[in-house]
């Protein structure tokens, strides 16, 4: 739901945003999952 979503796709800036974010979040939690 961000302004450069429907101008852009919905389906490109969703699937490389959520990709990245998806990588970046699951790169942190697995981290910190793994320090603890």
């Amino acid at each position: 739901m961000t302004p450069s979503s429907p101008p852009l796709g919905p389906r490109r800036p969703r699937k490389g945003r959520t990709s990245a974010a998806s990588a970046r979040e699951g790169s942190r939690t697995r981290r910190r999952w793994a320090a603890t």
